[in-house]
C-alpha cells in the first residue's frame, strides 16, 4: 500500500495537470500504481525553455549531454490522441526525455511505447531512437540497467516497442528513458504506458499464438471439419463458390489482377465511398477463408495466395494506410475494414512477412488507436456494440502484432460494456436494451453486442486477457433477462429489431439464430451451472424452430459443429416453454408468454422514440411504436416470409390509426409528448400495460391498455379523438394467411377463404381465425361490436421499405379485423380479448361465459377483472377509484385477491413521480411482506400504502397481505 500512497501523493501535488491520467477505479493496487505512465501520450503540457521548443510535457524531464537537439511537443504528428514527443537535431546529438514511476518488487510489468522516425541517421551501431530503462531503489539510487529496445534508424512508420520488466526484489522505481542516441534527423515518441504489476503473466509468445489459433479455429473450424458431414461440406462449398466458380462470378474470378491497377474490383473502385474499402476487404477475407479452410477446393492454392498477398499490399498502398484521411462513414474505417483485415491476417499469418504485418497493424492503429473513443470524433465515447466491435479489433491486432499492451488495452476498454445503465445506450436492470439513445434495439445492436462478446469470451477464454471485470458476469444475466424473453421458438421479436425489420435477408429467425450461436459460445466460458442452463434453453429453441429448410445453411463449420454437439448431447435436457410476463419499462416494450404462444407490445413515449429511419432503411415506420401487438404461435414464419415487404404498415395489428404518414429524415426521432407508457407485472406471470397515444403528424389521441392473464390478452381503448379528417380504426388483427386456407369465422359464420372481400359486421361477440394446424386465434368482444373485415392480396417489394432491397414484387395474403371509429371520432372506444390457440368451439364457449369483466374503460381509469384467477388489472391515467381501489396520480397496478392472499403490484409508467398513494377498501388483512419502497400506513378499516417510485424507472413494486 505504501507504493500506492507515494504515487498518489505525487499525483495530488499536480492534480490540475493530470486529471486525465488518474488510474481507473476497480483495478488492483499494483495495477493502479503503474498501469499508466502519467502523461504518456504527451497531451498535457506546461511552459518551458532551453532545449524545448514551445511547451514541455508535464511529468517529463530531459537530459542533453551532447549537441543541441530540439525537443518539442508535436501536435501535427502523433500515434494517438493529439500530440507526441518530437526530438530532432541537424548535427549529431544525444538527448533523453525521462520520468520515473513506482513499481512493486518481484512483479512483472510490460512497458510499451511507439516510435516513428524520419531520416534518422547515426554512425554508431547502437545509435538511433529507442526506449531504455533503469531500476532504482526507494532512494532513487540506481540498482541496475533495465531492458532497452533495439535502436531504430532511417525513415519508419509508427512501430510499437515493448519491454518486459521483471522487477528485482530491492527495486521500487523504474526510470523510463526515451532516448535519442548520437543521431541526426527526427524521432517521435508516443503512447508510453506500463501494464501489469501482478495481474499480467510474463509475455510468452505462445500466448499470442494461442489467441490467433483460436480465431483461426472460429473462422475455419478446421479441427472440427468432418468430410462425411453434408452440412459442413455444403458450408465449405458455398464459401469456396463465392471465391471461384464455373460461371466466373467469384471474387477471385472477377478480381483485377493487373500489376498496375487502380482498383481490385470495378464495382468497388470509388476513392470517396468508404464502403468500397470494407467491401474489398470482405471479399479478400472470403478468398483467405477459401485458401485456409480444410475441405475447400482452394485449400492451400498457391496462385490464390499470391494474388491475395499482392492485393493486400495494393490495399495498404492505395486504400487503407496510416497516411490516409478517412472519408464518408466512420464505421468502415474503425470497425468494418479492420475487422476483415484482422481476420485475413489470422488466416494468412504464416504467409505474411513482418513488413506486411507491420503495415497492416499500423493502419489499424491509425484508425483504432483507442477502442473507447471515436477516432474521427475523439470527444465521442463508444458504447455497446460499437465499443465491443472496436475492442475485438484491438484484441486481434494485439494477437497478430504480438502486443500484450494492445490486448490489455482491449481487455480494459471492454469494462464499460458490462455496466448497467440508467439512461442512454446499453443494458438496463429491467432487461431493456437501448441504442442510439432512444430505440429498443435488443434484436439488432443488442445481438451484435452479444455476438461480439461471444466471440471475445470464446477467443480469450483461459488467456491472460480474458475479461475479469467484477461485472463481466452480467453478460449471463443479460441472456436470461434481456434475450430469452424476446425469443419465441427461435424467432427474435421484431419489436426490438428497429430498422433491421426492413432488411430482406434479416428475419426474426435468422436474427435469433445468430444470437443462439453467440449464447452457445458464451455458455462454454460461463460458470458450469449457468452454462448448463443456457444450453438447455438453446436446445429447446433449436428443436422448436422448424422454419428453416436447413438450419445449418449459412453457418460456419465451427458453429455447425457446436450446434450439432449440443443437439446430440443427451446430458442437456431442453428447457420447457416458459410462462412469463415482463415489462421492459426502459424501452417501452412488454412480453407475455405461455406454452404455445407469446405476445409482444411495442409502445413509445416521451422517452422512447416511435421508430428509427436512416440509411434508407425502414421507409414505412410511422406506426411501429404505436401499440403494435405481435402474436407468436406455431405459425413460425408469420412475421418473416415477406411480411415486412407486404404488410399494410398503416394497419398493423393492435394499433389505433388514422393512416397518417410523415416525411422521413435520417436519424430524426419522433417522441410522443406523453410520458405514460409501461405497465406492472405480478409475480412475473400476469400484467398490465398501457400507452397514451400521441401520433406524429396527426391530432389523433387516445388511451390504450392491455391486460395479461393466462391465455387471455384483454385490449381496451378509449378517448379516441381526432384524425384531421381521416378515417380512424383500431386493428384487432391483420394476419398473414395461407392461400385457400385459414378461414375466418364471425359469430359462427365462416367467411370465404378467397381474397377480395371487404365486409362490415354488426353485433359481433366472437370471431375465430383458423391456423390450419399452426395455431388458431380466438377473439371475444365484451360489448357486441361493429367490425370491418377484409381478406386481400398485398403486393410490395423490399425496396419499398429499404433502399437496398430487391425491386422484385412479393405477394402475400392477409386477413384483418378492425373497429371502425369513423372520421374525426370523438371519444371513440373499443374492447376485445385475444385467445391464442383457442379453437372455434372454445372461442364460442368463452364468449358465452367469459372469465373477464371490463370494470372501466374511461379516460381516468381502465380496468379488467379476471374472475377465475382473482385478478384485477388497472391502468390509472389520473387519480381515480375503481372496484374500491383508489390511487392518487397515474399508476399501473395488478391486484390478486383470493381467499387467504391479497397481492398488490404497482408501478409508475410515467417515470416522473416521487410517490404513489393507494387505498383499498379491504379489511381483515395482515401485512406479510413488501418491497422496501412500500410503506403500509394502515390495514384497517381500509388498507393505505405509499410507494416510493422516485428513480424507479417504471419498476414494479409488490406488497403481500394474508388472512
Amino acid at each position: 500500500m505504501s507504493v500506492w500512497l507515494r504515487y498518489a501523493t505525487s499525483i495530488l501535488l499536480s492534480v490540475v495537470l493530470i486529471a486525465d491520467v488518474l488510474p481507473q477505479a476497480g483495478r488492483s493496487v499494483a495495477e493502479a500504481a503503474a498501469a499508466d505512465v502519467p502523461n504518456g501520450g504527451f497531451e498535457t503540457v506546461q511552459s518551458a525553455g532551453g532545449y524545448w521548443q514551445g511547451s514541455q510535457p508535464a511529468f517529463w524531464t530531459h537530459w542533453v549531454p551532447v549537441g543541441s537537439p530540439v525537443l518539442a511537443v508535436d501536435s501535427a504528428v502523433y500515434y494517438e490522441g493529439s500530440r507526441s514527443l518530437r526530438i530532432s537535431a541537424a548535427a549529431s546529438a544525444r538527448a533523453d526525455v525521462l520520468q520515473t514511476v513506482e513499481v512493486a518488487p518481484g512483479e512483472t510489468y510490460l512497458l510499451s511505447g511507439w516510435i516513428k522516425t524520419e531520416a534518422l541517421q547515426s554512425g554508431l551501431s547502437n545509435g538511433g531512437a529507442f526506449i531504455r530503462t533503469q531500476y532504482l531503489n526507494s532512494a532513487n539510487v540506481k540498482i541496475s540497467d533495465g531492458p532497452a529496445s533495439a535502436p531504430i534508424k532511417g525513415t519508419t512508420g509508427w512501430t510499437e516497442q515493448t519491454l518486459q520488466l521483471v522487477i528485482p526484489a530491492n527495486v521500487t522505481r523504474v526510470k523510463i528513458e526515451l532516448f535519442y542516441e548520437s543521431a541526426t534527423g527526427t524521432a517521435w515518441f508516443d503512447a508510453v504506458s506500463i501494464s501489469g504489476g501482478g495481474s499480467q503473466p510474463p509475455v510468452d509468445p505462445s500466448l499470442f499464438s494461442a489467441v490467433r489459433e483460436k480465431r483461426l479455429l472460429q473462422l475455419t473450424g478446421n479441427a472440427y471439419y468432418n468430410p462425411a458431414d453434408a452440412d459442413m461440406n455444403a458450408a465449405v462449398a458455398a464459401m469456396a463458390s463465392r471465391v471461384s466458380n464455373s460461371g466466373g462470378s467469384g471474387h477471385w474470378d472477377r478480381m483485377n489482377k493487373q500489376s498496375v491497377r487502380s482498383y481490385l474490383w470495378s464495382d468497388l473502385s470509388s476513392k470517396t465511398e468508404s464502403s468500397h474499402v470494407t467491401g474489398a476487404y470482405g471479399r479478400l477475407k472470403d478468398m483467405a477463408l477459401a485458401y485456409a479452410t480444410a475441405g475447400s477446393p482452394l485449400y492451400g492454392n498457391q496462385a490464390l495466395l499470391q494474388d491475395l498477398l499482392a492485393a493486400l499490399d495494393w490495399m495498404y498502398a492505395n486504400r487503407y494506410k496510416e497516411t490516409v484521411s478517412p472519408y464518408k462513414n466512420w464505421w468502415d474505417w474503425e470497425i468494418g475494414s479492420p475487422q476483415h483485415l484482422n481476420d485475413i491476417a489470422v488466416l494468412l499469418y504464416d504467409n505474411l512477412s513482418s513488413v506486411q504485418l507491420g503495415n497492416f497493424n499500423r493502419a489499424i492503429d491509425r484508425f483504432v488507436p483507442d477502442p473507447a473513443r471515436r477516432t474521427v470524433q475523439p470527444s465521442l465515447v463508444e458504447t455497446g456494440a460499437n465499443l465491443a466491435d472496436k475492442v475485438f479489433v484491438v484484441a486481434l491486432r494485439g494477437a497478430t502484432g504480438q502486443s500484450a499492451s494492445k490486448l490489455a488495452q482491449a481487455k480494459n476498454a471492454l469494462s464499460p460494456v458490462f455496466r448497467f445503465v440508467t439512461q442512454g445506450d446499453g443494458f438496463y436492470r429491467d432487461g431493456s436494451f437501448v441504442q442510439h439513445g432512444y430505440i429498443a434495439y435488443t434484436g439488432s445492436y443488442g445481438t451484435v453486442l452479444l455476438d461480439r462478446l461471444g466471440d471475445l469470451f470464446d477467443l480469450l477464454h483461459q488467456s491472460p486477457w480474458m475479461p475479469d471485470d467484477p461485472e463481466a458476469g452480467n453478460v449471463y444475466r443479460w441472456i436470461e433477462d434481456s434475450f430469452e424473453p424476446l425469443i419465441y421458438k427461435g424467432a427474435m421479436m421484431d419489436m426490438v429489431r428497429g430498422r433491421a425489420i426492413s432488411r430482406e435477408l434479416s428475419t426474426d429467425h435468422t436474427t435469433a439464430r445468430g444470437a443462439i450461436r453467440s449464447m452457445l459460445r458464451l455458455a462454454h466460458s460461463a460458470p458450469a451451472a449457468e452454462g448448463d442452463r443456457i444450453k438447455s434453453v438453446l436446445k429447446s429453441w433449436l428443436q422448436q424452430d422448424t422454419s428453416f429448410d436447413n438450419y445449418y445453411v449459412g453457418l460456419s463449420v465451427y458453429d455447425i459443429d457446436k450446434l450439432k454437439r449440443l443437439l446430440s448431447d443427451s446430458a442437456v435436457l431442453p428447457e420447457q416453454e416458459a410462462s412469463r410476463n415482463k415489462v421492459f419499462a426502459s424501452m417501452d416494450r412488454v412480453v407475455h408468454a405461455r406454452p404455445g404462444f407469446a405476445v409482444g407490445i411495442s409502445m413509445s413515449s416521451s422517452r422512447i422514440a416511435s421508430y428509427e429511419y436512416g440509411n434508407g432503411e425502414n421507409k414505412k415506420p410511422w406506426h411501429t411504436g404505436n401499440g403494435v401487438t405481435y402474436l407468436y404461435n406455431n405459425d413460425l414464419t408469420q412475421f418473416s416470409d415477406g411480411y415486412w415487404a407486404t404488410a399494410d404498415m398503416l394497419r398493423l395489428p393492435g394499433i389505433t390509426t388514422d393512416h397518417a404518414t410523415a416525411p422521413l429524415t435520417d436519424w430524426k426521432y419522433y417522441f410522443s409528448s406523453k410520458p405514460w407508457a409501461g405497465g406492472a407485472t405480478l409475480d412475473g406471470l400476469y400484467g398490465s400495460a398501457g400507452m397514451e397515444l400521441d401520433m406524429e403528424n396527426s391530432s389523433l389521441t387516445g388511451k390504450k391498455s392491455w391486460f395479461f392473464f393466462d391465455n387471455e390478452i384483454v385490449a381496451i381503448g378509449t378517448g379516441i379523438t381526432g384524425g384531421d379528417g381521416r378515417t380512424v380504426e383500431t386493428i384487432v388483427d391483420n394476419r398473414k394467411v395461407q392461400s385457400g386456407g385459414q378461414a375466418l369465422t364471425v359469430n359462427g359464420t365462416v367467411q370465404p377463404v378467397q381474397p377480395g372481400w371487404n365486409t362490415v359486421w354488426s353485433d359481433v361477440t366472437w370471431a375465430h381465425l383458423s391456423g390450419d394446424g399452426k395455431g388458431d386465434i380466438g377473439y371475444y368482444f365484451p360489448r357486441a361490436a361493429t367490425l370491418q373485415g377484409k381478406r386481400e392480396l398485398r403486393t410490395g417489394s423490399w425496396s419499398e421499405v429499404n433502399s437496398g432491397g430487391s425491386t422484385a414484387p412479393v405477394t402475400r395474403e392477409y386477413t384483418s379485423v378492425a373497429f371502425p371509429h369513423g372520421t374525426n371520432p370523438n371519444m371513440g372506444h373499443y374492447s376485445y380479448v385475444l385467445l391464442p390457440n383457442a379453437d372455434t368451439a372454445t372461442t364460442q364457449s368463452y364468449s358465452e361465459s367469459p372469465d373477464i369483466t371490463v370494470l372501466s374503460n374511461g379516460t381516468s381509469v381502465q380496468s379488467v377483472r379476471e374472475h377465475t384467477l382473482g385478478l384485477t388489472a388497472i391502468n390509472y391515467w389520473t387519480s381515480a377509484v375503481v372496484d374500491g381501489i383508489a390511487v392518487r396520480g397515474p399508476a399501473s397496478a395488478v391486484v390478486k385477491e383470493t381467499g387467504n392472499e391479497l397481492v398488490i403490484a404497482v408501478s409508475d409508467p410515467t417515470q416522473r413521480q416521487s410517490t404513489i398513494s393507494m387505498e383499498l377498501s379491504r379489511a381483515g388483512w395482515t401485512l406479510d411482506s413488501s418491497d422496501p419502497a412500500i410503506t403500509v400506513q394502515q390495514v384497517s378499516p381500509s388498507i393505505k400504502l405509499t410507494v416510493n417510485v422516485a428513480g424507479a424507472k417504471g419498476r414494479t413494486f409488490t406488497v403481500r397481505f394474508t388472512k
